[in-house]
Protein backbone atom coordinates (compact mmCIF):
# COMPACT_ATOMS: atom_id res chain seq x y z
CA UNK A 1 0.00 0.00 0.00
CA UNK A 2 2.38 2.67 1.14
CA UNK A 3 4.41 1.69 -2.48
CA UNK A 4 1.57 2.30 -3.97
CA UNK A 5 0.93 5.80 -2.78
CA UNK A 6 4.54 6.76 -3.16
CA UNK A 7 4.05 5.51 -7.21
CA UNK A 8 0.81 7.55 -7.28
CA UNK A 9 2.63 11.00 -5.56
CA UNK A 10 6.04 10.67 -8.27
CA UNK A 11 3.11 10.43 -11.00
CA UNK A 12 1.75 13.41 -9.56
CA UNK A 13 4.91 15.13 -9.67
CA UNK A 14 5.91 14.49 -13.26
CA UNK A 15 2.52 15.18 -14.58
CA UNK A 16 2.43 18.42 -12.68
CA UNK A 17 6.29 19.48 -13.04
CA UNK A 18 5.56 21.66 -16.28
CA UNK A 19 3.99 24.05 -13.90
CA UNK A 20 6.77 23.22 -11.46
CA UNK A 21 9.87 23.20 -13.54
CA UNK A 22 8.65 25.63 -16.89
CA UNK A 23 8.77 22.38 -18.85
CA UNK A 24 6.43 21.06 -21.10
CA UNK A 25 4.87 16.78 -20.56
CA UNK A 26 6.56 14.71 -22.14
CA UNK A 27 9.25 16.47 -22.77
CA UNK A 28 11.44 16.83 -19.43
CA UNK A 29 12.23 13.86 -18.79
CA UNK A 30 15.88 13.88 -21.09
CA UNK A 31 16.78 17.13 -19.58
CA UNK A 32 17.46 16.01 -16.18
CA UNK A 33 20.47 14.31 -14.88
CA UNK A 34 22.11 13.13 -11.49
CA UNK A 35 25.25 13.84 -12.04
CA UNK A 36 26.07 16.43 -9.11
CA UNK A 37 26.72 19.68 -10.69
CA UNK A 38 30.25 20.90 -10.13
CA UNK A 39 29.73 24.35 -8.49
CA UNK A 40 27.88 23.11 -5.34
CA UNK A 41 31.16 23.50 -2.82
CA UNK A 42 32.47 26.77 -4.85
CA UNK A 43 33.64 29.20 -2.22
CA UNK A 44 31.47 32.24 -1.88
CA UNK A 45 28.80 30.35 -4.61
CA UNK A 46 26.22 31.86 -1.65
CA UNK A 47 23.63 29.19 -2.10
CA UNK A 48 20.31 29.57 -1.28
CA UNK A 49 17.56 26.65 -0.34
CA UNK A 50 13.95 27.16 -1.96
CA UNK A 51 11.11 25.10 -0.24
CA UNK A 52 8.37 24.88 -2.31
CA UNK A 53 5.67 23.16 0.48
CA UNK A 54 3.52 22.31 -2.79
CA UNK A 55 0.27 20.05 -2.81
CA UNK A 56 -1.29 21.68 0.33
CA UNK A 57 -4.00 23.81 1.25
CA UNK A 58 -1.81 25.57 3.69
CA UNK A 59 2.25 26.24 3.95
CA UNK A 60 2.66 25.84 7.19
CA UNK A 61 5.30 28.23 8.69
CA UNK A 62 5.77 25.77 11.52
CA UNK A 63 7.64 22.97 8.96
CA UNK A 64 9.61 25.56 6.74
CA UNK A 65 10.90 26.72 10.47
CA UNK A 66 11.50 22.78 11.24
CA UNK A 67 13.51 22.14 7.65
CA UNK A 68 15.19 25.20 7.50
CA UNK A 69 16.58 24.33 10.73
CA UNK A 70 17.42 21.11 10.16
CA UNK A 71 18.71 20.99 6.67
CA UNK A 72 21.31 23.99 7.08
CA UNK A 73 22.54 21.51 9.46
CA UNK A 74 23.01 18.98 7.67
CA UNK A 75 24.29 20.90 4.54
CA UNK A 76 26.98 22.63 6.37
CA UNK A 77 28.33 19.40 7.36
CA UNK A 78 28.57 18.13 3.58
CA UNK A 79 30.54 21.46 2.88
CA UNK A 80 27.53 23.59 1.05
CA UNK A 81 26.56 26.51 3.43
CA UNK A 82 23.10 28.35 2.27
CA UNK A 83 23.26 32.19 2.57
CA UNK A 84 19.29 32.28 2.54
CA UNK A 85 16.20 30.32 2.66
CA UNK A 86 13.05 30.95 0.65
CA UNK A 87 9.52 29.30 1.64
CA UNK A 88 8.76 29.87 -2.65
CA UNK A 89 4.66 30.18 -2.52
CA UNK A 90 4.18 28.51 -6.09
CA UNK A 91 3.79 30.10 -9.92
CA UNK A 92 -0.32 30.11 -9.31
CA UNK A 93 -1.18 30.85 -4.95
CA UNK A 94 -2.44 34.69 -5.05
CA UNK A 95 -0.08 37.26 -4.04
CA UNK A 96 2.51 35.16 -5.55
CA UNK A 97 4.32 37.64 -8.23
CA UNK A 98 4.86 40.28 -5.22
CA UNK A 99 6.24 37.24 -3.03
CA UNK A 100 8.55 35.79 -5.27
CA UNK A 101 9.62 39.67 -6.42
CA UNK A 102 10.73 39.74 -2.37
CA UNK A 103 12.17 36.60 -2.90
CA UNK A 104 14.30 37.25 -6.25
CA UNK A 105 15.50 40.68 -4.63
CA UNK A 106 16.27 38.49 -1.52
CA UNK A 107 19.02 36.32 -3.73
CA UNK A 108 20.29 39.28 -5.56
CA UNK A 109 20.88 40.87 -2.10
CA UNK A 110 22.94 37.64 -0.87
CA UNK A 111 24.77 37.30 -4.45
CA UNK A 112 23.35 33.59 -4.22
CA UNK A 113 24.91 31.76 -7.40
CA UNK A 114 22.85 28.66 -7.34
CA UNK A 115 19.25 27.14 -5.76
CA UNK A 116 18.94 24.15 -3.94
CA UNK A 117 14.72 23.66 -4.73
CA UNK A 118 13.27 20.84 -2.55
CA UNK A 119 9.56 20.10 -3.53
CA UNK A 120 7.92 18.23 -0.71
CA UNK A 121 4.59 16.47 -1.76
CA UNK A 122 2.82 16.72 1.63
CA UNK A 123 3.50 17.95 4.72
CA UNK A 124 3.36 15.68 7.94
CA UNK A 125 0.41 16.34 10.62
CA UNK A 126 1.61 18.92 13.59
CA UNK A 127 -0.16 17.72 16.79
CA UNK A 128 -1.64 20.21 18.88
CA UNK A 129 -0.22 20.51 22.32
CA UNK A 130 2.59 17.64 21.22
CA UNK A 131 5.97 18.04 22.81
CA UNK A 132 7.83 16.05 20.24
CA UNK A 133 9.49 17.40 17.11
CA UNK A 134 9.27 16.71 13.99
CA UNK A 135 12.24 14.97 11.97
CA UNK A 136 13.57 14.90 8.58
CA UNK A 137 12.25 11.43 8.53
CA UNK A 138 8.39 13.10 8.77
CA UNK A 139 9.04 14.64 5.61
CA UNK A 140 7.85 12.18 2.84
CA UNK A 141 8.46 11.85 -0.80
CA UNK A 142 10.90 15.20 -1.32
CA UNK A 143 12.25 16.07 -4.69
CA UNK A 144 15.65 18.43 -5.22
CA UNK A 145 16.58 20.15 -8.46
CA UNK A 146 19.93 21.98 -8.23
CA UNK A 147 20.35 24.37 -10.82
CA UNK A 148 22.58 28.29 -11.32
CA UNK A 149 20.56 31.03 -10.35
CA UNK A 150 20.90 33.71 -13.00
CA UNK A 151 18.76 37.22 -11.13
CA UNK A 152 15.69 36.56 -12.87
CA UNK A 153 13.63 33.65 -11.83
CA UNK A 154 13.70 31.62 -8.66
CA UNK A 155 12.67 28.63 -11.40
CA UNK A 156 13.54 29.20 -14.88
CA UNK A 157 13.05 26.92 -17.63
CA UNK A 158 15.18 24.67 -18.88
CA UNK A 159 17.44 25.95 -21.99
CA UNK A 160 17.90 23.78 -24.93
CA UNK A 161 20.63 21.66 -23.98
CA UNK A 162 20.86 22.30 -20.43
CA UNK A 163 20.80 19.46 -18.33
CA UNK A 164 19.07 19.98 -14.89
CA UNK A 165 20.18 18.07 -11.49
CA UNK A 166 16.96 15.90 -10.17
CA UNK A 167 16.47 13.44 -7.86
CA UNK A 168 14.02 11.94 -5.00
CA UNK A 169 14.45 10.70 -2.25
CA UNK A 170 12.24 8.50 0.82
CA UNK A 171 12.39 11.48 3.00
CA UNK A 172 14.18 14.34 3.51
CA UNK A 173 16.75 12.41 5.44
CA UNK A 174 17.64 10.29 2.82
CA UNK A 175 17.69 12.82 -0.08
CA UNK A 176 20.20 14.85 2.09
CA UNK A 177 22.34 11.35 3.10
CA UNK A 178 22.39 10.67 -1.31
CA UNK A 179 24.19 13.69 -1.68
CA UNK A 180 26.46 14.33 0.64
CA UNK A 181 27.17 10.45 -1.10
CA UNK A 182 27.31 11.72 -4.34
CA UNK A 183 30.04 14.45 -2.99
CA UNK A 184 32.32 11.99 -1.75
CA UNK A 185 31.94 9.74 -4.67
CA UNK A 186 33.92 12.75 -7.35
CA UNK A 187 37.44 13.42 -6.45
CA UNK A 188 38.60 16.78 -4.97
CA UNK A 189 39.44 18.19 -8.57
CA UNK A 190 35.80 17.74 -9.42
CA UNK A 191 34.64 20.60 -8.03
CA UNK A 192 36.10 23.69 -9.34
CA UNK A 193 37.35 26.89 -7.41
CA UNK A 194 36.22 30.48 -8.75
CA UNK A 195 38.20 33.70 -7.97
CA UNK A 196 36.28 36.35 -10.01
CA UNK A 197 39.62 38.24 -11.67
CA UNK A 198 38.95 41.91 -12.94
CA UNK A 199 39.80 43.38 -15.96
CA UNK A 200 43.48 45.12 -15.94
CA UNK A 201 44.39 47.92 -18.14
CA UNK A 202 47.81 50.14 -17.33
CA UNK A 203 47.20 53.42 -15.30
CA UNK A 204 47.40 56.69 -16.95
CA UNK A 205 49.87 59.61 -15.66
CA UNK A 206 48.11 62.45 -14.01
CA UNK A 207 44.64 60.45 -14.18
CA UNK A 208 42.58 62.36 -11.22
CA UNK A 209 38.84 60.82 -8.97
CA UNK A 210 35.80 62.54 -9.43
CA UNK A 211 32.81 61.79 -6.45
CA UNK A 212 30.28 62.46 -9.21
CA UNK A 213 29.27 60.31 -12.74
CA UNK A 214 30.20 61.81 -15.88
CA UNK A 215 27.99 64.30 -16.91
CA UNK A 216 28.15 63.39 -20.58
CA UNK A 217 26.74 59.80 -20.48
CA UNK A 218 23.92 60.87 -22.04
CA UNK A 219 26.42 60.70 -25.64
CA UNK A 220 29.06 58.92 -24.58
CA UNK A 221 29.39 55.21 -24.90
CA UNK A 222 30.22 53.07 -21.83
CA UNK A 223 31.75 49.71 -21.95
CA UNK A 224 31.58 46.72 -19.10
CA UNK A 225 33.90 43.60 -19.25
CA UNK A 226 32.24 40.49 -18.67
CA UNK A 227 33.80 37.53 -16.89
CA UNK A 228 34.99 34.92 -19.76
CA UNK A 229 32.00 32.14 -20.62
CA UNK A 230 33.24 28.74 -20.03
CA UNK A 231 32.97 25.90 -17.99
CA UNK A 232 33.78 27.70 -14.88
CA UNK A 233 30.96 28.10 -12.57
CA UNK A 234 29.73 31.16 -11.50
CA UNK A 235 31.00 33.01 -14.18
CA UNK A 236 27.50 32.31 -16.71
CA UNK A 237 25.84 33.32 -13.63
CA UNK A 238 27.01 36.13 -12.58
CA UNK A 239 27.69 37.29 -16.29
CA UNK A 240 24.07 37.25 -17.04
CA UNK A 241 23.11 39.28 -13.04
CA UNK A 242 25.15 42.03 -15.72
CA UNK A 243 22.53 41.88 -17.81
CA UNK A 244 19.63 41.45 -15.62
CA UNK A 245 20.51 45.02 -13.58
CA UNK A 246 22.13 47.23 -16.45
CA UNK A 247 18.48 47.43 -18.16
CA UNK A 248 18.01 50.25 -15.42
CA UNK A 249 21.14 51.66 -17.33
CA UNK A 250 19.45 54.61 -19.61
CA UNK A 251 22.30 55.32 -21.50
CA UNK A 252 24.06 53.35 -24.70
CA UNK A 253 26.72 50.25 -23.36
CA UNK A 254 28.13 47.19 -24.70
CA UNK A 255 29.04 44.22 -22.53
CA UNK A 256 32.26 42.56 -24.32
CA UNK A 257 34.74 39.74 -23.84
CA UNK A 258 38.03 41.30 -22.39
CA UNK A 259 39.35 40.73 -26.38
CA UNK A 260 37.39 42.68 -28.05
CA UNK A 261 38.43 45.82 -25.56
CA UNK A 262 40.92 47.43 -28.04
CA UNK A 263 38.20 47.41 -30.86
CA UNK A 264 35.46 48.61 -29.28
CA UNK A 265 37.62 51.32 -27.48
CA UNK A 266 38.77 52.24 -31.17
CA UNK A 267 35.09 52.51 -31.75
CA UNK A 268 34.62 55.33 -29.65
CA UNK A 269 33.60 53.94 -26.61
CA UNK A 270 34.69 56.51 -24.02
CA UNK A 271 34.17 54.78 -20.47
CA UNK A 272 34.91 51.73 -19.22
CA UNK A 273 32.93 50.51 -15.92
CA UNK A 274 35.51 48.94 -13.32
CA UNK A 275 34.94 47.78 -9.20
CA UNK A 276 37.21 48.77 -6.73
CA UNK A 277 37.57 46.75 -3.19
CA UNK A 278 38.20 47.35 0.23
CA UNK A 279 37.95 46.29 3.34
CA UNK A 280 36.00 46.92 6.51
CA UNK A 281 36.18 45.62 10.02
CA UNK A 282 33.20 44.22 11.44
CA UNK A 283 33.30 43.41 15.78
CA UNK A 284 30.59 41.04 16.59
CA UNK A 285 29.45 41.05 20.11
CA UNK A 286 28.51 38.31 22.69
CA UNK A 287 26.23 39.86 25.70
CA UNK A 288 27.67 43.29 24.94
CA UNK A 289 31.03 42.35 25.59
CA UNK A 290 33.58 42.39 22.23
CA UNK A 291 33.77 38.41 21.01
CA UNK A 292 35.99 38.31 17.69
CA UNK A 293 36.56 40.95 14.30
CA UNK A 294 35.82 40.03 11.28
CA UNK A 295 38.02 41.37 7.97
CA UNK A 296 35.17 42.02 5.31
CA UNK A 297 36.04 43.03 1.76
CA UNK A 298 33.58 45.66 0.34
CA UNK A 299 33.12 47.00 -3.17
CA UNK A 300 32.42 50.12 -5.23
CA UNK A 301 31.99 50.83 -8.68
CA UNK A 302 33.65 53.43 -10.90
CA UNK A 303 33.48 54.86 -14.14
CA UNK A 304 36.92 55.26 -16.24
CA UNK A 305 37.80 57.44 -18.77
CA UNK A 306 39.95 55.56 -20.99
CA UNK A 307 41.39 58.54 -22.64
CA UNK A 308 42.10 60.50 -19.41
CA UNK A 309 42.40 57.53 -16.74
CA UNK A 310 39.71 59.96 -14.96
CA UNK A 311 37.59 57.72 -12.52
CA UNK A 312 33.53 59.22 -11.64
CA UNK A 313 31.66 57.77 -8.86
CA UNK A 314 29.14 59.65 -6.90
CA UNK A 315 30.35 60.69 -3.00
CA UNK A 316 26.51 59.71 -1.89
CA UNK A 317 27.28 56.03 -2.99
CA UNK A 318 29.23 54.16 -0.43
CA UNK A 319 31.08 50.63 -0.23
CA UNK A 320 28.93 47.92 0.19
CA UNK A 321 29.25 44.05 1.15
CA UNK A 322 28.36 42.71 -2.04
CA UNK A 323 29.13 42.98 -5.69
CA UNK A 324 25.55 43.01 -6.37
CA UNK A 325 23.84 46.31 -4.24
CA UNK A 326 26.85 48.49 -5.25
CA UNK A 327 25.94 47.86 -8.72
CA UNK A 328 22.47 48.66 -7.91
CA UNK A 329 23.35 51.97 -5.82
CA UNK A 330 25.93 52.57 -8.67
CA UNK A 331 23.00 52.46 -11.18
CA UNK A 332 20.02 54.33 -8.89
CA UNK A 333 22.48 56.99 -8.70
CA UNK A 334 23.36 57.54 -12.47
CA UNK A 335 19.48 57.75 -12.73
CA UNK A 336 19.22 60.05 -9.88
CA UNK A 337 22.14 62.39 -11.22
CA UNK A 338 20.36 62.44 -14.55
CA UNK A 339 16.92 63.27 -13.09
CA UNK A 340 15.78 60.12 -14.08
Amino acid sequence: MGKTIIILLLSLFYLTSSNTFGQKKGKGASQYTQEIPNFVLVEGANPAVVLYLGYTSVHDQVCFDILKKEIDKQLNLIGIKPKVYVNYMGPTEVGSESNNSKSNALLNDSESHYILFFTLTSLPQIKKNSTEELKLEDFQVPFLSIYEYLGESLVPPINPGEKRFMISGYNMKTILEDIEKRIKEKPKTYFEAVEFKEFEFPEISGAKDFEFYPKDLKKEKLLLIQFEQGDRPMYNSWNAKYQNMMKSYPFEYAMISKNDFSKYKNMGYKYILIIKESTTIKQYLINGMPDHTEIVPTYKYFFKDLNSGNTYASVDVVFHTTRSTAFRKMLKWVNKQYGL
